[in-house]
């Protein structure tokens, strides 16, 4: 980070203020789609909620939760 004062911090995660989790939950919840321009491609969003792997699937990964890219499963679909 360039800001006065502030540096970055590596390791596993993200680092982010409760505004950035609300921005990227509206992101998700319109499909990628912010002021009406397509900043993730729907397809790459459909593939990230889905296990690419039977081994990844919910029950497989974990007792009730699967995994996409990044994101936790659930049996039900949501992520």
């Amino acid at each position: 980070m360039h800001a006065r004062g502030l540096r970055a911090i590596r390791s596993r995660g993200i680092n982010a203020r409760l505004r950035d989790w609300g921005h990227l939950g509206l992101l998700l919840a319109n499909d990628g789609v912010v002021d009406g321009k397509q900043i993730v491609p729907a397809a790459w969003l459909r593939a990230m909620t889905r296990p690419d792997a039977e081994y990844l699937r919910p029950g497989h990964a974990g007792r009730i939760v699967g995994y996409g890219y990044q994101t936790w499963l659930l049996a039900s679909g949501q992520f």
